[in-house]
């Protein structure tokens, strides 16, 4: 059985809201969906004045990162990385963000040793 950690995307809701929990605290993740480039964005809103909005889901990458080297309130005990453990996509489009390619949620320490 898998025991991978990710977020699930209702793709037929969009834009829609999401109450992520952290360790430290829940966030409000709103994703959104761009049909003319294929791609996703997400915005996450929480207390302690943590706004970050139009994020683009990019393979492969952090989500947040670029915002967590400005901002330390932004959760940093946690990464959210889009990937696809099967190696069949590589990019995160419609027909690939919830089919092969997830939001997996890891340490630091898990993605440092690239642990998906």
């Amino acid at each position: 059985m898998d025991k991978r950690r990710y977020i699930r995307v209702n793709k037929t809701a969009i834009p829609y809201r999401a109450v992520i929990e952290f360790p430290d605290t829940d966030y409000i993740m709103v994703f959104y969906y761009n049909s003319i480039g294929d791609f996703f964005t997400i915005d996450l809103i929480g207390h302690k004045g943590v706004s970050i909005y139009g994020e683009k889901i990019t393979y492969g990458y952090p989500l947040f990162q670029t915002a967590r080297l400005q901002a330390p309130q932004v959760p940093s005990s946690l990464y959210i990385i889009p990937y696809d453990i099967g190696h069949k996509s590589t990019r995160v489009g419609w027909d690939d963000l919830g089919e092969n390619v997830f939001l997996y949620v890891m340490t630091p320490e898990e993605y440092e040793k690239g642990e998906f």
